[in-house]
């Protein structure tokens, strides 16, 4: 069975922890640059932060 492309939860989001990663930064600075307002991702029903793909790509350039 195939991996999704776009997120592990099929809907092409992306949650926190898989973002750091691919970012090589911690959570709480992904956290951080939420709370300042550099990107706002969407809240699932458990208000669990989701990322887009866009949301990543901004992300890699503020880290930039």
């Amino acid at each position: 069975m195939k991996r999704p492309k776009s997120g592990s939860n099929n809907t092409g989001y992306f949650n926190i922890s898989e973002v750091a990663r691919m970012l090589g930064v911690s959570p709480s600075a992904l956290r951080t640059w939420e709370k300042i307002g550099l990107v706002s991702p969407k809240r699932s029903d458990g208000r669990y932060r989701l990322f887009s793909l866009d949301d990543v790509k901004r992300l890699k350039q503020i880290k930039f």
